[in-house]
């Protein structure tokens, strides 16, 4: 019996050990995305070609996170499949889409009140921190953006001249002024160590104002469920 809990000790500690030290290590990452009506992410993380996790995942209905997952050049798949849903489930979701159809992103009132000095402070702060970490070699973005406020549009025509003189971040964004318009493409990549980006980011989480406006946004959406409009 003491031998079998001796070598259930050694083995959580070479596993702990192990998984701290994979933390450490630098990823290569990879992330491209397209927005047009639905969202579609595709993901690669790996710290050698033999051991990784690419996955593709999109917010359209019927459509599950899809995973694969490489150990020593052996690949398993994941696939989490959503749960059947029925004909009542399928009209509801059907009834929604109607209702938000050319509302493009929901930019609602109550969020945006909540967006402080203190808050534009500590998310640019962990911004910075989290490009320092990724330190990203490529960043590509594309499409055609169009906000139903004007001055919405000013601001991201003037980031766009900023970001321009940029050395890693490659534009093609066009500023639509004559209609909502939510269309892009992007491309992320680059080497990060998780550890530190798992650290800095509970630190950003774990502040008053990010709970606060958290807050905010679940209640948002529990009243966008419900059917009230801003």
């Amino acid at each position: 019996m003491e031998i079998l809990t001796t070598f259930i000790r050694i083995a959580l500690f070479v596993f702990i050990a192990a998984a701290i030290c994979l933390l450490c290590v630098p990823f290569k990452y990879k992330i491209d995305g397209e927005f047009d009506r639905f969202l579609v992410l595709n993901f690669s993380i790996f710290c050698t070609p033999l051991c990784g996790i690419r996955g593709c995942w999109t917010n359209a209905p019927g459509k599950s996170l899809q995973v694969q997952v490489a150990a020593a050049g052996l690949p398993f798949k994941l696939n989490l499949k959503e749960k059947v849903k029925n004909k009542k489930e399928k009209e509801k979701e059907k009834e929604k889409e109607k209702k938000g159809k050319g509302k493009g992103f929901p930019v609602r009132l109550a969020v945006l009140s909540s967006l402080d000095k203190e808050f534009i402070g500590n998310l640019y702060v962990f911004l910075k921190d989290v490009l320092k970490m990724l330190k990203p070699k490529e960043v590509t973005v594309g499409g055609r953006i169009g906000f139903s406020e004007p001055h919405y549009n000013g601001w991201l025509s003037a980031l766009i001249g900023m970001l321009h003189f940029s050395k890693v971040i490659r534009l093609g964004i066009e500023t639509v002024w004559e209609e909502e318009c939510y269309e892009f493409s992007f491309v992320v990549a680059g080497k990060v160590i998780i550890l530190g980006l798992l650290f800095r980011t509970a630190q950003f989480l774990l502040r008053r104002r990010t709970w606060e406006l958290l807050k905010t946004i679940r209640q948002e959406k529990a009243l966008s469920a419900a059917g009230t409009i801003f």
